[in-house]
């Protein structure tokens, strides 16, 4: 390498680092267990002292400016994924700090590792992209079975309102106040948007833009078709809640019925890559004397395709969808 940039690229590193750290910083505090555990809407308000005055700046605020849309743009359901994980950083935001990553680690195998410009590709972009994606699918799906989980209950909670004579939006209030995050925050964004002005059934189905529930859209779905037709609307989400639930029962059911299946999966796919382990500690020269025969990496290349129909035929025999 020239001696004349090694500064430039140090400083580039240097850089790179700073920023992936920063980023790494605000992606663990987001996630702290005891922050989890308070309903954020509710703790924004009590820090404010008052109720978030404009919806829409509230919005702009959690879901980030141009930048973001432009982002969201370039990658769909990447602000939606943001969102529902709640990390505590924009989607502009999240992806400067995947860039940060995948730079400081492709400068990190190329120039301090000297690995092959193509082996620090891989490595930058498994570490850069792959893996914090990743780690946001993760935690948009617990996210999302903690709003399921917790979607009978807050139904019980709207019942016992509606008995006791308060209106719908009081109801959805009750659950805003009393449950955590996720629903608690949620119910909460949506009665702020009521509160200025939005239609009722528009800021409930906002929420299923950002969790695919089925049980949520019945909700939604129950809300208004009282509302058009009339009805006993506190039986009815009674009735709603006890499905929901005898649902929740036959999924777990079928979960373990499955588990063998599941476990099957597990061990199968992981067996090859534990035998080349053992293999390789046993012998190490056992694949390094056949790598230059031509007949290698494409046995290695159809070994590997097989594997993954293989998995993947499993994986879908004990899932379910219902």
């Amino acid at each position: 390498m020239n001696l004349t940039i090694v500064p430039i690229v140090q400083a580039i590193a240097f850089i790179a680092v700073i920023l992936a750290v920063e980023g790494l910083y605000l992606f663990l505090r987001s996630n702290d267990r005891r922050e989890r555990a308070v309903n954020r809407r509710m703790k924004i308000a009590a820090e404010r002292n008052e109720r978030v005055l404009n919806p829409e700046l509230f919005r702009k605020a959690v879901e980030g400016g141009r930048l973001s849309a432009l982002v969201s743009g370039v990658l769909p359901g990447f602000k939606r994924l943001v969102r529902l994980s709640a990390v505590a950083m924009t989607p502009a935001q999240y992806f400067a700090m995947m860039i940060g990553v995948t730079v400081a680690m492709l400068l990190l195998s190329i120039v301090a590792l000297r690995a092959p410009a193509l082996s620090g590709i891989i490595i930058a972009g498994v570490f850069g992209f792959a893996l914090p994606y990743l780690i946001l699918k993760i935690l948009a799906g617990r996210r999302e079975k903690k709003f399921n989980d917790q979607l009978p209950t807050s139904i019980d909670i709207m019942v016992r309102g509606l008995q006791a004579g308060h209106p719908v939006p009081v109801a959805i209030e009750m659950v805003a106040r009393e449950i955590e995050d996720p629903i608690g925050s949620e119910f909460g964004h949506a009665l702020d948007e009521m509160n200025y002005g939005q239609d009722r059934g528009a800021a409930l189905r906002s929420i299923s833009t950002r969790f695919k529930s089925p049980e949520y859209r019945f909700l939604v779905s129950s809300i208004e078709m009282q509302k058009e037709t009339g009805g006993n609307l506190a039986e009815i989400l009674s009735n709603l809640s006890k499905v929901i639930r005898e649902r929740s029962t036959m999924r777990k059911k079928i979960v373990a019925m499955s588990a063998e299946g599941r476990i099957t999966c597990f061990v199968v796919g992981g067996l090859p890559f534990a035998l080349v382990l053992v293999i390789m500690a046993l012998n190490p020269s056992f694949f390094t004397d056949v790598v230059e025969d031509v007949l290698f990496w494409p046995m290695i290349g159809g070994g590997f395709i097989l594997w993954a129909i293989g998995i993947t035929w499993i994986w879908r025999m004990v899932n379910f969808k219902f």
